[in-house]
């Protein structure tokens, strides 16, 4: 495996892991609203809950350092995307994972 199907492997992981989050609240808002009893009654569904939140924290923290380091962004397009984060973590990550993550990988040369 090559330098860059490894970068481009954790980019991958990290774009997922920062789908999770809105995934998991899309369907835990349909699952209780089908059949709100047997979703409480699940065993791990506890772990689960706070596993997503640990999560969001991590990938909050992760994005806001980033943000602060990435040499391809200017001063302005870093406090814009660092409020953006702040403001609307779940889609914005997602946003931000994707024009400044993702499609630099998929470029022939890595920049990250």
């Amino acid at each position: 495996m090559t330098l860059i199907e490894v970068k481009r492997l954790g980019a991958l992981l990290l774009g997922l892991l920062t789908a999770w989050p809105i995934i998991y609240v899309a369907l835990f808002l349909i699952s209780i609203t089908i059949a709100p009893s047997s979703l409480l009654s699940l065993p791990y569904i506890d772990l689960l809950h706070i596993g997503t939140i640990a999560l969001v924290a991590l990938l909050l923290v992760y994005y806001l350092i980033h943000t602060g380091r990435n040499p391809n962004l200017s001063r302005e397009q870093r406090l814009f995307w660092i409020i953006a984060i702040l403001v609307g973590h779940f889609v914005t990550s997602l946003a931000y994972w994707f024009v400044n993550i993702w499609r630099p990988t998929a470029a022939v040369g890595i920049r990250h």
